[in-house]
């Protein structure tokens, strides 16, 4: 029996397909214009509070570091608040940023959506103007606008990737496949899921996905979860896999391998994709364990908000709904995006351009 619909789920206007071409490679969607800043001002000397994920996560460093680099450069003055996927401490840093005052809150949704609305009431209330990123607000009157990647691309590519990899094997696409997400908490991780679900039953309807934990973005927790999976269904009970990071992926891998499980296409062993790209998943796909992953680039997401806030702070209008441009990877295809994904805090730019 297949799970098609394991986390709940709520259409995302973020999801609608990006038009607008920026400067930077960089894509601005066109669903409605969101108010701007005061026409003609200018973005040096201003202030801006980054309520966001931690530095230890390695997407979230580099992601923020984009942020904090280029708006840096530009003269704006950046406040960095850091959550370890913790709604409770997020919305303790929303609160401070709320009390600084700043000329604009950028606000990344770590680990739940809903505990996120009392903030931005608060902050329409006290006349801050706010940016939602990597998700969609549940507070949309509340939002300047929404910064977004193709979530709905990226669960696709997940389920693709679990599919030609199956097929790589010369194997039949039938099975059991299990899947553990982000913070089940935030759109990020529902949107993701909900079309990783329609593209499965649609590329691989022999596929069964029977079992999907939320692995809050760790991978300590994501490899504890897969090796409780493996107990379930056993050693031979899984054919495919999805972290929604690739780190949490790997941490997969791991659990796999201890736990005697083949892995990788050339092994004909599980097959396993992430679903956005670091460091890591380059390295795995590489070493042959991980067959896709799919870009949401840390550094290129992380500067298509840069030049949008920028831009806002400098009195021009941005869309109320904009969306990065998503690629798949897989072994035939990763060497291509390798330099994008690899990209670390200390050279983050965003620069890497599709």
């Amino acid at each position: 029996m297949s799970l098609r619909n394991p986390i709940k789920t709520m259409k995302s206007k973020g999801a609608r397909v990006a038009s607008a071409v920026l400067a930077a490679g960089l894509i601005a969607g066109t669903a409605g214009i969101a108010s701007s800043a005061t026409a003609g001002a200018s973005a040096s000397g201003k202030t801006v509070d980054l309520v966001s994920c931690f530095d230890t996560n390695a997407w979230c460093t580099v992601y923020n570091h984009t942020m904090i680099n280029y708006l840096t450069k530009h003269g704006v003055h950046v406040t960095y608040l850091q959550d370890p996927f913790q709604a409770s401490t997020q919305v303790q840093n929303l609160n401070t940023a709320i009390a600084n005052h700043p000329n604009l809150i950028v606000l990344l949704a770590s680990a739940s959506d809903s505990a996120l609305i009392p903030g931005q009431n608060a902050a329409k209330a006290a006349g801050i103007p706010l940016i939602y990123t990597n998700s969609h607000s549940m507070a949309q009157k509340d939002v300047v606008s929404n910064i977004n990647a193709g979530q709905c691309s990226l669960g696709q590519f997940g389920a693709d990737n679990l599919v030609s990899g199956l097929k790589a094997e010369h194997k039949a696409v039938r099975g059991n496949v299990v899947a553990i997400t982000g913070s089940a908490g935030v759109y990020t991780s529902s949107d993701r899921m909900s079309c990783f679900n329609k593209e499965l039953a649609k590329k691989g309807p022999g596929l069964n996905l029977v079992s999907v934990q939320d692995g809050n973005w760790d991978p300590t927790q994501s490899g504890q979860e897969y090796t409780a999976m493996v107990s379930q269904f056993g050693k031979n009970g899984i054919v495919g896999g999805i972290g929604m990071a690739d780190y949490q992926t790997d941490a997969m891998i791991s659990a796999a391998v201890a736990a005697g499980q083949k892995v990788g296409v050339k092994n004909k062993g599980v097959v396993f994709s992430g679903t956005n790209c670091t460091v890591t998943g380059m390295n795995d796909i590489a070493a042959g364990t991980m067959w896709g992953d799919a870009t949401q680039m840390p550094a290129y997401e992380g500067n298509l908000v840069a030049v949008n806030v920028l831009k806002y702070l400098n009195g021009g209008h941005i869309a109320r709904y904009i969306n990065g441009v998503e690629h798949d990877i897989t072994a035939l295809n990763y060497k291509q995006y390798k330099a994008g994904c690899s990209q670390t805090a200390a050279n983050a730019n965003g620069t890497f351009a599709y």
